[in-house]
């Protein structure tokens, strides 16, 4: 028998085949009219809800009647574009949340075999999806970046009030002093603290754990103060 017309993607954990005969219905995320129609006349409110049929924008639109306006209606939404809306939403819950953490998978072996560990195919994957450099990059540079504002909300009540007065930037120093934070592995600019990595996650642990011990802020004052008076000339 003749093959079928085919492709194939060389994905970093494998190459991954697509057959092109019927590539476009597949790829069509909506379904059948039919079903939306089913659905949609549901006494479910949930049951409705799986249909879909009508998207935000065209919620207030009027809806003309007959088949063919049906048709035009109903534009093809790929499955690709849904996956990138999905992603889209994804993104946005992640920011909101303060402090994000993430597990990245890789497979053991090409044959998905239970406790088989190839190494060169595992070293083929973190190689090609820049695992390595992500690491040497967390090592050597900045990779948290949070806002000097939002530092003085979410960290701002470890420090008594008398050192809650200053500009946000002063209170993200006195904070890094406070918290003991080696110089190499911060720095203050005009709107952003940056941090290295690990930084971020003690600050929060601090902060959930009752904050800074009373000696610990005192040497901090006492630091941010020098520092004035030597930005003086004094």
């Amino acid at each position: 028998a003749a093959a079928r017309p085919a492709f194939v993607v060389a994905h970093y954990a494998g190459d991954v085949e697509y057959a092109q005969e019927g590539w476009l219905d597949r790829n069509d995320a909506r379904a059948p009219v039919e079903i939306e129609t089913l659905l949609t006349g549901s006494e479910s409110a949930f049951v409705q809800g799986l249909a879909e049929q009508t998207a935000p924008s065209e919620a207030s639109a009027p809806r003309p009647l007959g088949a063919a306006a049906e048709v035009a209606r109903r534009q093809y939404c790929s499955a690709s574009r849904r996956h990138r809306k999905d992603l889209d939403a994804l993104l946005r819950s992640l920011s909101a949340v303060p402090a994000t953490h993430f597990v990245r998978c890789f497979r053991p072996n090409s044959t998905q075999h239970p406790n088989r560990l190839d190494r060169q195919y595992l070293s083929e994957q973190l190689r090609n999806c820049g695992t390595l450099q992500l690491l040497q990059v967390m090592r050597q540079g900045y990779p948290h970046r949070v806002a000097l504002r939002e530092v003085a909300e979410r960290f701002g009540p470890m420090l008594p009030p008398h050192l809650r007065g200053g500009s946000h930037r002063t209170l993200a120093q006195t904070l890094m002093l406070a918290h003991r934070v080696p110089r190499t592995d911060y720095a203050l600019g005009l709107t952003q603290l940056f941090l290295k990595a690990g930084q971020l996650a003690a600050l929060e642990a601090m902060r959930v754990g009752g904050g800074l011990d009373a000696e610990a802020i005192a040497m901090a004052s006492r630091e941010v103060v020098r520092g004035r008076w030597r930005r003086a000339g004094w």
